[in-house]
């Protein structure tokens, strides 16, 4: 009763938004004019309709946000592979080979953030004194539009493994992904709850047993994942575990189809 009650109540304030909105032609001009007496209920039905519609098109335009965010930094990727003939380390470290700073650090001169980038003090970890408070100045390409992290935090992450991704501390170059750079994630967006501080030289840490772990809710149906030859794909939340294992390993010779 309810229900077709509500479906009355919305076709008598159709029939009222009908009576009046009034298209007016002058000539070649055409205006409409909006009468007063929609109401203040007529008008929160109205909103009522159209937020669903609103609330989908703010979520597409999140969603391509973040998509570009992860082509702007598969394009900075390659440009440091093109300067240094490899990939970023995974982490800038010290003559000891300990982590100090994120690969996102080292990528900020090819992301015309050269100036972030000397403030910097690459022989000192990510929470010195210096470092720690640089964290919070985090470049809007690490940035994900409308996801909840705390300040500083992304959920931008690389891929790193000893059969994946990149090299743990260990030089990288396009030469060594034998499975081809289109069938291989080098970025992916991991969910809200695995955000790291874009300073800190931490990843998300992919177990092949279970590789969609902490994966698949970046946003509604899916994550996006940047390809080692700077494709942005989509990944479904369904996807099946062992194609997406494919997918992250450097050099496995396993058939890929990507649906």
């Amino acid at each position: 009763m309810m229900r077709q009650a509500t479906e009355a109540y919305a076709e008598r304030v159709s029939a009222l938004v009908k009576e009046a909105i009034q298209p007016i032609r002058e000539g070649t001009d055409l205006t409409i004019a909006v009468e007063s007496q929609m109401g203040i209920a007529s008008t929160g039905v109205l909103v009522g309709l159209l937020l669903p519609a609103v609330q989908a098109a703010r979520q597409a335009a999140r969603r391509m946000q973040s998509s570009n965010n992860i082509k702007q930094i598969m394009l900075a990727m390659h440009n440091h592979h093109a300067a240094f003939s490899e990939l970023p380390l995974s982490a800038i470290v010290d003559d000891d080979g300990n982590p100090l700073l994120s690969w996102r650090v080292a990528l900020l001169p090819f992301h015309d953030e050269n100036e972030l980038y000397q403030q910097f003090r690459l022989d000192e970890p990510w929470d010195s004194e210096h470092n720690l408070p640089l964290a919070q100045q985090i470049p809007s390409v690490y940035q994900p539009p409308g996801v909840l992290v705390p300040p500083g935090h992304t959920i931008y992450q690389a891929v790193v493994g000893d059969t994946i991704g990149l090299k743990p501390r260990q030089r990288t170059g396009f030469r060594e992904f034998l499975d081809g750079l289109s069938n291989s994630v080098l970025v992916l967006e991991t969910n809200a709850e695995q955000a790291v501080v874009w300073t800190k030289p931490e990843d998300i840490a992919i177990d092949l047993d279970d590789p969609l772990n902490g994966l698949g809710q970046a946003w509604q149906g899916g994550f996006h994942v940047g390809m080692g030859d700077g494709a942005v794909k989509f990944i479904s939340e369904a996807i099946d575990p062992d194609l997406f294992r494919k997918l992250l390993t450097r050099a496995g010779r396993e058939p890929v189809d990507i649906p």
